[in-house]
């Protein structure tokens, strides 16, 4: 279906994943006041202010107390500044939706990844420049890794989760391992596992990685629209 033939109420759900998620499969991993979420600290930094054209700033700065690294906000553009908070970090990014997949031809030696392997993503998260990969990160979905000689290498999981959609996020390679086509393996894999359960995968990659968005394109991913990522801390 193309994206603008989705009904708006699917589209409004998409420009705000945050909400859309906390308020729906992922309501369990949060904490909720007045109309304002957030995922527990130990599970993402994301945060989200009530649905799309209003913001309540004073529940804000109350569940940011809970993220003493501060909070991320997620969503079609604008997102401005809540009154009480210093913003820390912005970036521009394009929405990517996919509902079909270019199957991966090659077989690597995968593993579904647990708790116990929590350290280990972290390192290679970090390696990237990604995250904050938290202790409960885990908990939000399927996670893939490629292991070489049994050093954890290449990683990609699930995000954020809402009904028909589910986001790939944390996708990175050990710097020694790259060119291989671990990350196109597995995007490929894990996206074809989320579109045969019969839902949408999506991504969110920054407008200036255009190489990252040229690999998600040629494995079937289409961009939908422009999003914003921004950071927020409390003053001390």
């Amino acid at each position: 279906m193309p994206f603008d033939s989705l009904p708006e109420h699917i589209l409004k759900s998409l420009d705000r994943p945050i909400w859309t998620a906390l308020n729906s499969d992922q309501s369990h991993l949060g904490i909720h006041d007045s109309v304002a979420s957030a995922f527990y600290a130990d599970v993402a930094p994301f945060a989200t202010a009530g649905p799309i054209g209003f913001e309540d700033s004073e529940a804000l700065i109350r569940l940011a107390a809970y993220h003493p690294k501060g909070i991320a906000m997620l969503q079609a553009k604008p997102i401005s500044t809540p009154d009480g908070l210093i913003e820390t970090g912005r970036c521009d990014c394009v929405q990517m939706l996919a509902t079909s997949m270019l199957a991966a031809s090659e077989r690597r030696h995968l593993f579904t990844l647990k708790p116990r392997d929590i350290p280990e993503i972290i390192d290679l998260v970090e390696r990237n420049g990604l995250g904050p990969f938290n202790r409960n990160t885990i908990v939000m979905g399927t996670h893939l890794g490629i292991r070489v000689s049994g050093n954890l290498v290449a990683v990609a999981g699930e995000r954020i989760t809402f009904p028909g959609f589910r986001e790939l996020g944390f996708v990175c390679v050990h710097p020694e391992h790259r060119g291989r086509g671990y990350a196109r393996y597995l995007i490929s894999l894990l996206a074809t596992q989320i579109i045969s359960l019969g839902d949408t995968a999506f991504v969110h990659v920054e407008v200036d990685n255009a190489a990252a968005i040229g690999l998600f394109e040629k494995l079937g991913f289409k961009v939908r629209r422009e999003m914003v990522a921004a950071r927020f801390e409390v003053p001390v």
